[in-house]
């Protein structure tokens, strides 16, 4: 294929209005077999209002540190990187949420009977964390030192105020996500640690600055694995949220004032421990516990979505007893004897669902329009039934047509962005190959000025399309995505024809395409068959195959060891460049570009008048 399109790719086609992509041709010639032809009418004079917008800003990261203990994602990574690397390499990110930024656990905390899980991370901010006696050693330094190198590396921060420092819980309660999910003895204390880290911001880095911050209160706030009452009732735990809502808010307020940085939360919208109606009532009418006034101020609000395996959790607890009463398959599931094989359903099953009712209770209640969003999401498992944790994605293409899938339904739901783990690159943000979901996002940031037109299509294609027209008519893009929710039963190879009319220019174009597959711009199936080749196995893996970081999935270190030795091989593999340009006339505004589409593909096409 790399042939046929290096040996036409500068051919043109004079005196017609249809372009015949060379990778139909060389599919055709291989072979290979297709869906039905699928049209798509493209037409350029029926466009949005307002521009599509960039709806990949923020990456959420579960501390300034990174992923995990043995990580320096805010702190020496960045420093080693020259200022503004970050910003340069991916333009379009501009915003890190910090999960569990204000505190919940010490590593030097014991664990105690009743704990699901020890801690992992320094996140009380105090000079002594365990000195109950003493309840306002603030130490925010390490927090101010994650903060100045975000904005070093021209990004903003949005801290994440969720768990409660160890101290202020006279009986912390340590669950899966390792950290303190009891409110605090005192809703005023917890408040002067707030404002006194707010205002520790402030100092660092000035008013001007810090007033242009997001802040989030709460994570998943129905989610008893991060916030319960110690009675553990819903009961309690929603009213104990509520007070620690108001208090922070508060908190925040009193640094900041009102015109501050926008506020708001985040839940899951399914499944929680209690109803998530609560709060939007309680926000829009409830009695405020720190102010007495009426109502709390929301400014945003964030919901969470995974997509999942089928995960049959009877059959998974008779296989395995020790799970027995709990719904929560997350700490076992990768743990399991050679693991599981699972289909999957990664098709954002649900995430309508989720938006639809989030919608529904801001209408209810009468909060004026405000964003929505997903502060956090990805795929849970990988396809051996082993936890994805670094990154929640998969390796592949798989993610990148997955990612356009969830760029498409943002658009089509008015969601405002989708903040995904830092994982653009095998290492995270600084580091490694990149993946195929990173390119996936690069495309899909060409067309954040554009102007979302309309597409009509006349047949039952696997293959989904977005199109678009640049601020100043110039351009037009269409992006193509093919993806199945399951990558052990991929669709066919689909030939799409896109008629795109009304275009705003005629004459001479130039027809540039992109490509993401296992040809083009995924070092992920090379790596495949290198694993294979150097007889690494499912049975050494920890996590997951599929995760994009083989080096926090393998067991042992020779396994680990090879891959870091192959990863500068795969870095030109992953490398996004043109796949074709060929040159078309367009007449009456007319132009006709038949694709070829492979399962879990994504291609850009940019249409350009030449002057």
């Amino acid at each position: 294929m790399n042939m046929l399109e290096n040996k036409f790719r500068y051919s043109t086609v004079y005196g017609v209005h249809r372009l015949i992509t060379l990778v139909l041709l060389w599919a055709a010639t291989n072979g290979l077999a297709f869906a039905n032809t699928t049209s798509f009418a493209i037409d350029a004079s029926e466009t949005s209002v307002h521009p599509i917008g960039n709806r990949f800003s923020n990456v959420s990261v579960w501390s300034f540190k990174g992923t995990s203990a043995d990580e320096n994602m805010f702190q020496e990574w960045a420093e080693k990187k020259p200022a503004g690397w970050l910003n340069e390499q991916y333009p379009w990110l501009k915003e890190i949420q910090v999960y569990i930024a204000s505190g919940g656990s010490y590593l030097a905390y014991p664990r105690q009977d009743g704990d699901t899980a020890e801690t992992e991370f320094d996140r009380d901010l105090f000079k002594d964390p365990s000195d109950r006696s003493v309840l306002d050693d603030y130490d925010f330094s390490a927090l101010v030192r994650a903060c100045h190198n975000m904005l070093r590396q021209g990004v903003r921060p949005c801290l994440k105020l969720h768990s409660v420092p160890v101290k202020y819980s006279s009986s912390p309660d340590i669950d899966w996500f390792r950290v303190n999910t009891r409110p605090p003895d005192d809703q005023e204390v917890h408040a002067d640690y707030i404002s006194a880290l707010v205002q520790a911001m402030v100092d660092a880095f000035g008013r001007p600055e810090v007033l242009t911050w997001r802040w989030y209160v709460g994570t998943e706030f129905e989610n008893k694995t991060w916030w319960e009452a110690e009675d553990e009732t819903p009961e309690s735990s929603a009213e104990e949220f509520l007070k620690f809502y108001d208090w922070t808010v508060y908190a925040v307020e009193r640094v900041l004032g009102e015109a501050g940085g926008p506020i708001g939360s985040h839940a899951m919208m399914e499944g929680g421990l209690w109803d998530p109606e609560i709060f939007f009532e309680h926000c829009h009418s409830g009695k405020n516990f720190a102010t007495g006034k009426r109502g709390t101020r929301l400014d945003f609000f964030g919901i969470s979505h995974y997509d999942r395996t089928a995960v049959d959790l009877d059959s998974i607890k008779e296989s395995w007893p020790e799970m027995s009463g709990t719904g929560n398959v997350l700490a076992s599931l990768d743990r399991f004897p050679g693991g599981v094989d699972i289909p999957a359903d990664a098709n954002l099953d649900g995430f309508e669902g989720r938006m639809k009712r989030t919608r529904e209770l801001l209408e209810k209640y009468e909060f004026p329009p405000i964003p929505i969003e997903v502060s956090e999401g990805g795929m849970v498992y990988g396809t051996d039934g082993k936890w994805l944790w670094h990154g929640l994605a998969r390796g592949g293409s798989f993610d990148a047509s997955w990612t356009a899938l969830s760029f498409k339904k943002m658009l089509d739901l008015d969601v405002e962005l989708w903040s995904r783990w830092p994982m653009y690159r095998t290492s995270g943000l600084y580091s490694g190959p990149e993946l195929a979901a990173t390119n996936a996002i690069r495309l899909i940031d060409r067309m954040s000025n554009d102007r979302r037109i309309s597409v009509q299509s006349s047949g039952d294609a696997g293959t989904e399309i977005v199109a678009s027209l640049s601020p100043q008519d110039e351009v037009l893009r269409v992006l193509s995505f093919n993806h199945s929710p399951d990558l052990k039963k991929p669709n066919p190879v689909e030939k799409l024809e896109l008629d795109l009319v009304h275009l705003p220019f005629d004459g001479r174009v130039s027809v540039v395409v992109w490509r993401i597959d296992e040809s083009h711009a995924d070092f992920w199936p090379q790596w495949e068959k290198d694993r294979a080749a150097h007889g690494i196995t499912d049975a050494d893996y920890y996590q997951s195959r599929d995760m994009p970081d083989p080096a926090h999935a393998l067991l042992s270190q020779e396994h680990i060891d090879f891959w870091k030795s192959r990863e500068s091989a795969y870095v030109d593999q992953a490398e996004l460049r043109k796949a074709s340009i060929l040159y078309a006339e367009v007449k009456n505004g007319r132009l006709t570009v038949d694709l070829e589409m492979p399962c879990f593909a994504v291609a850009l096409i940019e249409v350009q008048e030449i002057p």
